[in-house]
């Protein structure tokens, strides 16, 4: 087992899901109560490998001036610990924070949740 998947099995147990684990794709998604998701993708074949975790809520009544807020979040003037990208489709607004594999552990996976929950729930109130 890598650090990767160690961590994420670390992840599941705090959260009460002791079989959380990467699929063959080498990602997961989390459906969470308040209809938002988690995931959990590792790209270890980049020239820099990378540990994208991202969160999406629903786009249902998404005005014009909350989807620029959003994007603005992502500025590179506004600097966040890990490089920020957002994006959207017809269904959902993701944000997903890009960790450098040797930087993935457990308290960083869950400030990087932490902060995308924070974050998203700024751009959906």
């Amino acid at each position: 087992m890598n650090w990767i998947n160690q961590t994420v099995a670390e992840f599941g147990l705090s959260i009460g899901m002791p079989t959380l684990a990467l699929d063959e794709k080498l990602s997961l998604r989390l459906q969470m109560q308040d209809n938002s998701s988690i995931f959990i993708s590792h790209l270890p074949n980049l020239a820099i490998p990378e540990v994208l975790v991202g969160r999406s809520i629903t786009m249902q009544y998404k005005t014009t001036e909350t989807l620029r807020a959003a994007l603005k979040s992502a500025d590179f003037r506004t600097p966040t610990q890990w490089p920020l990208q957002v994006a959207a489709n017809d269904k959902e607004l993701i944000f997903v924070m890009r960790i450098t594999e040797r930087a993935f552990v457990l308290n960083v996976l869950e400030k990087a949740l932490v902060y995308l929950t924070e974050l998203s729930r700024k751009i959906n109130a």
